[in-house]
């Protein structure tokens, strides 16, 4: 596309061409032709823009939502980690506590994040802990969190004296950016569906805003049935949503075929990685950088996708963080469809040239 100075200076010579002489700089006339540059240069960058808007490729914004909307795909909006809190007492009391739904808890009260239950609860007299459902305040993948990292209590109920989780909280999805969205939509017009095949399945499910990735599997359970496997980022949906996607499936789901979904199996991956920091930075500061490295790649895995270890590792070391490191040798891992690839015991030591 032509630039304004371009624009200006072919009129001024088209003008000098026509009425044989040049106009003069700060002229009345070079001013109104200045404008006019202006305003056609204007009209060329919304033409421009408007001709990235026609195709789902180049598409942003509302734009390529209505390019989904064409084949029946709408954003994912965030969803909220879930999980439980167990809030306990060193000594039994001889009366009942209640623990109102809403109690607000942290990993630290620094941290943004905040975790809330879901229910109210008893911690019953004579008894030690209760265990009730909560989920962070706000949706992202900022309120995943490993076991046994939530423990302060922002609102603490009269008479708890500590909180944790003993398990992860998991389930927490950022909402669909336009690259996310675009490659979903470019997908479904490469795998189109006919309403038995495989591609009908996973489109499917990839509909419910907590599912983020699926995995068909024909003849799962024997002749006539076929298994839709689901996963959300780095770990499976809560039961109320696997409920849900069944209720769906059972619903649209062919005649003399039955469809069951099912939560992928994890597959845990261990790794051993050496590094050596680059300068300016601390072993303890790239640890960290490459930690979040890590954790990204494992939350962008599809099920039935391929671990690689030299993908992570440029990953790593385009982090910047790192000057070089060393990896163990060890295979890809390529699953099938049922199975995600999840992050295992991570182990990062300060070295990296062997």
């Amino acid at each position: 596309m032509e630039t304004y100075e371009e624009i200006l200076e072919r009129m001024k010579q088209t003008f000098a061409q026509q009425a044989g002489y040049e106009v003069e700089k700060n002229s009345d006339l070079e001013i109104r032709m200045q404008v006019l540059a202006g305003e056609i240069y204007s009209s060329f960058a919304n033409i421009e823009w408007l001709k990235r808007q026609v195709f789902p490729q180049t598409a942003t914004g509302e734009y390529l939502t209505m390019h989904g909307t064409q084949r029946g795909l709408v954003r994912k909006e965030s969803q909220a980690a879930v999980g439980s809190l167990t809030f306990s007492r060193t000594s039994a009391l001889s009366y009942d506590l209640p623990i109102p739904v809403g109690t607000v808890c942290a990993v630290d009260k620094e941290d943004t994040v905040r975790y809330v239950t879901t229910e109210e609860a008893t911690l019953k007299a004579n008894e030690l802990s209760v265990t009730v459902n909560a989920k962070a305040k706000e949706g992202g993948r900022n309120g995943n969190t490993a076991e046994n990292t939530i423990q302060i209590m922002i609102t603490p109920p009269s008479g708890i004296k500590a909180v944790t989780n003993a398990e992860p909280f998991i389930g927490g999805m950022d909402a669909e950016d336009d690259n996310a969205f675009r490659a979903r939509l470019l997908k479904s017009y490469a795998n189109i569906s006919n309403g038995t095949n495989a591609a009908f399945y996973r489109e499917l499910a990839m509909k419910h805003p907590s599912v983020y990735s699926a995995g068909v599997v024909a003849k799962d359970d024997g002749v006539g049935t076929v298994s839709v496997y689901v996963a959300t980022r780095g770990g499976v949906p809560s039961d109320e949503v696997i409920e849900e996607l069944q209720k769906q499936f059972d619903e649209a789901r062919e005649l003399n075929v039955a469809v069951t979904v099912k939560p992928a199996v994890l597959q845990q991956i261990p790794l051993r990685i050496q590094i050596k920091p680059a300068e300016r930075y601390s072993f303890e500061q790239a640890k960290e950088i490459c930690m979040q490295v890590i954790d990204d790649y494992f939350a962008q895995m599809h099920i039935g996708g391929i671990f690689r270890v030299a993908e992570l590792c440029r990953n790593m070391l385009e982090s910047g963080a790192i000057a070089n490191h060393y990896t163990p040798p060890g295979a890809d891992y390529s699953m099938p469809q049922n199975k995600l690839v999840v992050k295992g015991n991570i182990i990062i030591e300060e070295g990296g040239v062997m």
